[in-house]
């Protein structure tokens, strides 16, 4: 084997030609041509998610899910009007062993967050507490006693967000529900209904435009959380 005593000139000069070699190659960048617009808006949109993901993640176990345990019910108000405007073409639904996961599609734009508030609630109920993120929003409402808590949430429904309706002591199937908003529009939602384990109820719906996702979760009745989700209001 034949031994190799490399000067530190030597190497030094060695380098710099590689150097040289490697900066050849690459192109003038004063006659580089732009990238186009469409690589542009995607490589934005890309970094967009990567944070949105980010804050998703933190948000996870608090706005961008429905931590609640729930069965189906049945009752007339539940029943949904032939000419309900149905929002299934926009969210998926995957049943697993104690959860129902909710994802929804692609908006195709830059993703807004239209805040809501209730327009209606039971007396003597007022704001106690309100968890804010960039695409979701999470508020608390209670009476003095702090019995029987309302929860409403909203995210941005869009395919790098979802939503989770946790199982307990009970079947993930939710019955549909008609609700009527103050324009004329009878959205779809799934009501799941509080098991003795967990007593609280949800209802999940779409807004009218098919882009935001509401919850509302609380042990009161089901026709309360029914008429409190009808006089929800589009607020900024």
């Amino acid at each position: 084997m034949k031994n190799y005593d490399l000067s530190d000139r030597a190497l030094t000069l060695a380098a710099h030609q590689t150097a040289e070699a490697m900066l050849s190659g690459l192109g003038d960048a004063a006659n580089e041509a732009p990238p186009s617009e469409l690589f542009t808006r995607k490589m934005q949109r890309l970094m967009a998610r990567e944070r949105r993901l980010h804050t998703l993640r933190q948000m996870a176990r608090s706005v961008a899910m429905l931590a609640m345990a729930f069965i189906a019910v049945g009752g007339i108000w539940l029943a949904v009007d032939g000419d309900a405007r149905a929002f299934f073409n926009s969210w998926v639904r995957e049943f697993y062993a104690n959860y129902v996961e909710y994802h929804f599609e692609d908006q195709g734009e830059w993703p807004h967050l239209q805040h809501y508030a209730p327009g209606w609630l039971p007396a003597g109920y007022e704001e106690v507490s309100r968890d804010e993120g960039h695409f979701g929003v999470e508020l608390r409402y209670a009476r003095p006693d702090r019995e029987e808590i309302i929860i409403f949430k909203y995210i941005v429904a869009d395919d790098d967000s979802y939503a989770q309706v946790f199982v307990e002591g009970g079947e993930a199937e939710p019955d549909t529900v008609g609700i009527y908003t103050a324009s004329g529009e009878i959205l779809t939602g799934d009501y799941y209904a509080g098991t003795e384990e967990s007593p609280e109820n949800t209802l999940i719906w779409m807004s009218e435009d098919g882009k935001m996702v509401l919850g509302i979760n609380s042990a009161l009745e089901g026709s309360i959380i029914l008429r409190i989700a009808e006089e929800i209001k589009a607020v900024r």
